[in-house]
């Protein structure tokens, strides 16, 4: 109840209506009845003392009073609505700050900026801080701590068999198909896509010995459809882009990585992509340290999984 014997779901009511003006649409906006909607705000008419709305068979509008009403009553529902959310987090946990790291290749994917609105909006008293690192050793910002959450692609679901990493995974936030980059002299180069029996006889190159060893003992498949292993190769690099396409322009290897790396990390006209068909596709998933999971990490994750809510 707020006062005067009027309840928040009577509020709730009047200020979905006023912004909607049409029963219906507000109905399932609050999932209730349109029957339920117009019960409530006649009651709610009853309490105030007058009509806030003008009903026809076509139309509702506010009155005067109704306006009067939504000016004062507006920012004031929001008030207390934020208030009683932030005492809800604050019950659960939920810290003030959440600082979320990523390399550049995740920088600019819609569905991150979607995501960051809708859990604010979730846990409207907790900041999102996004930071970006420029490193091939890409846990290390997570387990120095200088991030909460850490973002990072990943070839299909993340391996559960591996305590001694002390990681958990979020669901994944956005998906991207798998391409193979060639140098343009690359037998490969000139096909409009290829599956992975391909690479049983065209080498990819692995990850670069810097980076983390979840990553290189992941980051391509093990074996083909028809059974057979992919073919792979060590190199002597670092993992950064401009040698990747130092490399790739000998048109001797490959390099299996997601899609819209290409968009970040522009690479020269010597290099092209070929999609891989029958490959898993790549996935932006959250990390996090298993010893530091909290409430604000796991409402981050449950805001994933509501995407109706983005």
């Amino acid at each position: 109840m707020v006062a005067g014997g009027v309840e928040m779901r009577d509020v709730e009511t009047f200020l979905t209506l006023a912004e909607e003006l049409h029963f219906g649409r507000t109905a399932e906006r609050l999932m209730m009845s349109t029957a339920r909607v117009s019960q409530t705000v006649q009651a709610f008419e009853r309490r105030i003392g007058g009509r806030l709305f003008h009903r026809t068979s076509r139309r509702v509008d506010l009155t005067p009073l109704g306006r009067s009403l939504l000016a004062e009553l507006g920012p004031a529902f929001e008030t207390l609505d934020r208030t009683l959310g932030a005492a809800r987090e604050r019950a659960r946990g939920v810290a003030q700050l959440l600082r979320v790291g990523h390399l550049i290749t995740a920088e600019n994917v819609p569905e991150v900026a979607a995501l960051i609105k809708a859990f604010e909006r979730r846990a409207p008293h907790c900041t999102v801080v996004c930071l970006r690192f420029d490193t091939v050793r890409y846990l290390d910002p997570l387990y120095r701590g200088d991030v909460d959450v850490w973002l990072t692609w990943w070839p299909g679901a993340f391996p559960a068999d591996r305590p001694a990493d002390g990681l958990r995974n979020g669901p994944p936030i956005a998906q991207r198909g798998r391409v193979l980059l060639v140098g343009c002299g690359h037998p490969l180069a000139s096909r409009a896509s290829i599956g992975l029996d391909d690479l049983t006889e065209h080498p990819v190159i692995r990850m670069s010995g810097e980076q983390p060893a979840v990553f290189r003992d992941s980051w391509i498949p093990r074996t083909a459809p028809n059974g057979r292993a992919i073919a792979t190769v060590d190199q002597p690099w670092h993992g950064h882009h401009q040698e990747l396409a130092t490399l790739l322009e000998r048109d001797e290897y490959g390099y299996l990585t997601y899609s819209s790396m290409l968009e970040a990390l522009p690479l020269p006209p010597t290099v092209r992509a070929i999609p891989v068909l029958d490959a898993e596709p790549f996935v932006l998933l959250p990390l996090w340290r298993t010893s530091t999971e909290d409430a604000t990490t796991r409402t981050f994750a449950e805001t994933i999984v509501a995407p109706d809510t983005w």
